[in-house]
């Protein structure tokens, strides 16, 4: 009994005591766990602003934040871009200089003309088909030398053998070999137009090669094909305005405007369609015989002078 009564006692005196300190405790245990929570979030803050700042360092300077291999990555990178820099400017400078020669190779330096005498044709060669042969009959040009015949084209130049004048025949190599001429004109073509450009354009190329090794000093002109009417062009699969056009542009890149010069007397003869005027014609291919003075007169507009 005697300990029952100690222990209420006990227990009495503890919640008297609680009772008379708990106003002053209270407070200062309030206290002292606002500041461990603060103390927490400081500690917090503290850790997220060095994360921050070192999150900023590295996107700052990422090369110095880099491990090695990242390091060697970005300088390799950086040695790469600058080899395509240079081999870029090095390809475009290439490219330049390529257009520039083809541009040059396309367009050579604009023909001199001057207007000459018969004289002027005095030394010169006429090499072609059934058209040269309507100058040599009809122009007045009678002071000049002539190869030329009905049909002939160039791939069969060489080959024949033709009447020169009255008394003389010869082959082409012959005359060439035998005698210097100071300026040669050639037409021909367009009676092997049957033919793919690329063969036509293969033997003309051997012709005026020849013609060059023989007479090396001579200067060349290479005559554009006539048109023919609009109704044979238009009828005709092979020799007709279309091809005849397709023809000349190959003949015109043999000109170089020094040596070797390209002449279109179509503008004398042509229609408003591009085409041989029928009215200059009696057959829808050769001009007739009058219009061969007028020809004969441009030509002399087209002289060339060393």
């Amino acid at each position: 009994m005697k300990k029952d009564n100690h222990r209420k006692q006990f227990l009495i005196a503890i919640g008297i005591a609680t009772l008379i300190c708990y106003p002053f405790v209270l407070p200062q245990i309030l206290k002292s766990n606002t500041f461990i929570v603060e103390a927490f979030h400081d500690n917090n803050k503290e850790t997220e602003d060095s994360v921050t700042k070192e999150t900023a360092s590295v996107s700052s300077n990422p090369v110095s934040e880099s491990s090695p291999a990242q390091t060697s990555v970005s300088t390799t990178a950086a040695k790469n871009a600058g080899t395509t820099t240079v081999a870029a400017e090095s390809s475009s400078a290439t490219e330049s200089l390529a257009t520039t020669a083809a541009t040059t190779a396309a367009a050579p330096a604009k023909a001199n003309f001057v207007t000459v005498t018969d004289d002027y044709f005095s030394d010169a060669l006429f090499i072609g088909d059934s058209r040269t042969d309507g100058i040599r009959m009809f122009s007045g040009l009678n002071n000049t030398t002539y190869f030329c015949s009905a049909g002939l084209d160039f791939k069969d130049a060489f080959k024949k053998t033709l009447s020169i004048d009255k008394t003389t025949k010869s082959t082409l190599e012959n005359l060439l070999a035998t005698k210097k001429f100071g300026k040669i004109y050639i037409m021909l073509g367009i009676n092997e137009l049957g033919f793919p450009m690329n063969v036509i354009e293969s033997h003309a190329t051997q012709v005026i090669q020849t013609v060059q090794k023989y007479q090396p000093g001579a200067i060349i002109f290479v005559q554009a094909n006539l048109h023919v009417t609009k109704s044979r062009s238009a009828s005709d699969k092979d020799v007709n305005n279309k091809r005849i056009n397709e023809l000349n542009e190959i003949l015109k890149k043999f000109a170089n405007n020094t040596n070797i010069f390209y002449l279109d007397a179509n503008v004398l003869f042509d229609d408003e369609h591009g085409a041989l005027n029928p009215k200059m014609t009696s057959d829808d291919t050769h001009i007739h015989g009058k219009y061969y003075k007028t020809w004969a007169e441009w030509l002399k507009t087209k002289g060339i002078q060393k």
